[in-house]
């Protein structure tokens, strides 16, 4: 027994350094950028291309892993079979969309046309990458999933060398090192994804359109919601960007990233840990879904109210350190993110919760009515109270996402199950 759960515990802690590790890299970049780069635009030019990075994930992918997961958790299905067609589906949508995506990125000179053979690579090798993350994840091996993650982003490592052996920021050289590191990481995903996944019998699969049709159909809805909420995120930079410049960009980019990182210290140290045995418990087992969803909200609210308190009284130390006025001088719209960003990651409690129990309508309503919200509150308020505008968008609109899932939840059967 004292074996069994030292192991346990040695495993959480690595689990823990690993993660930590990645969170930490992406928390110095920021900071990096943020104090050494003499153009101030240049936060701006990398959170444009990062959020569009993540961005066209998201329509590329199409949300399909979550009828993978779902196949592969709740039915225990061979992982082949639907591994297959979820490629197969990558390649349409990479063919059809991406021209697209690019015309419009680059054609409306959101970013400049010398970085596309970058964003490509990025683009490719970070969403198979993520997809990789997710598989490993859903396999319950978060351990490996994390180390692939740590890889990916050595790119960050990377680039503070090339800043103290050169003494110049080079956000293309740095665009170079992200899409080496994504290259890599992916390869070592596929290497430890060998013990799980048979990769030869996925040239026998034989496509069934008609599967991928069905695993469309079930995506779809978290397709649309992952959409909005990205719409969200990405609207203000671009609304900033349209009756700004860069720089103002670049402090509501420097803010998304410190917010951001209260997401993922609660993705990563609950949901991922947590949520492959919610999703398989509950159909199966009720009661044991009863208890591993109130362990999943106490660490869920603890974690997020924990996240913020810190990040709340570090900031002004940082920017401090940082010595950047503009960013200073629009702190209170910092914690007008900061208070929003609270209110989604309690949301995530019942989404998960809804999403376990297949109520993807209900997701997908939250998220339309909040994306909504906020293009009509950003094309109102931001031409008048530039930075500021954007923050309250997001503070009504991660509000919204609260209330209405809660709700939701509610109205549902999944609430007696629960919270009874």
């Amino acid at each position: 027994m004292l074996i069994d759960f030292l192991k346990s515990q040695t495993k959480s802690l690595a689990n823990l350094i690993l993660r930590g590790a990645s969170l930490l890299l992406k928390f110095v970049f920021v900071v990096f950028i943020g104090k050494y780069s003499i153009d101030e635009s240049n936060l701006g030019i990398y959170g444009i291309f990062n959020s569009s990075i993540g961005y066209t994930i998201y329509i590329v992918g199409f949300e399909y892993y979550v009828y993978v997961s779902r196949k592969i958790t709740q039915e225990k299905t061979e992982i082949e079979y639907y591994l297959k067609h979820q490629l197969v589906f990558y390649s349409l949508t990479y063919l059809l969309l991406l021209p697209l995506i690019i015309f419009i990125l680059f054609g409306f000179n959101f970013i400049e046309y010398s970085y596309i053979l970058l964003f490509c690579v990025v683009l490719i090798a970070e969403h198979l990458g993520q997809e990789v993350f997710r598989l490993l994840s859903v396999l319950k091996k978060p351990l490996k999933a994390n180390f692939v993650l740590l890889i990916r982003c050595l790119w960050i490592v990377l680039s503070i060398v090339h800043y103290l052996s050169f003494k110049e920021i080079s956000i293309r050289t740095y665009f170079l090192f992200w899409s080496l590191s994504s290259l890599f990481g992916l390869l070592i995903g596929i290497l430890l994804m060998k013990k799980y996944v048979d990769f030869k019998k996925l040239l026998y699969v034989n496509v069934n359109f008609y599967e991928i049709k069905k695993g469309v159909k079930v995506s779809l809805f978290f397709f649309i919601s992952s959409l909005s909420i990205q719409t969200i995120l990405l609207s203000g930079r671009f609304f900033l960007d349209f009756h700004y410049n860069k720089q103002i960009v670049g402090v509501y980019t420097f803010y998304s990233n410190i917010i951001n990182l209260i997401e993922v210290v609660i993705y990563n140290l609950v949901i991922m840990i947590i949520f492959p045995y919610m999703l398989e418990s509950a159909y199966s087992n009720k009661e044991k879904f009863k208890k591993i969803a109130t362990n999943f909200r106490k660490k869920a609210y603890l974690l997020t109210f924990i996240s913020s308190i810190i990040i709340a009284l570090i900031m002004p130390l940082l920017l401090l350190f940082l010595d950047k006025s503009l960013a200073t001088e629009r702190l209170w719209g910092f914690y007008i993110l900061l208070i929003g960003s609270l209110m989604y990651n309690f949301s995530l409690v019942h989404h998960y919760i809804l999403y376990a129990f297949n109520k993807d309508k209900y997701i997908l309503k939250a998220a339309l009515f909040s994306v909504l919200v906020n293009l009509i509150l950003n094309y109102f308020l931001v031409k008048e109270y530039e930075l500021y505008g954007i923050c309250i968008s997001y503070f009504f609109s991660m509000l919204i996402i609260l209330l209405c899932k809660g709700w939701f939840k509610k109205k549902t059967y999944v609430y007696e199950n629960i919270d009874n």
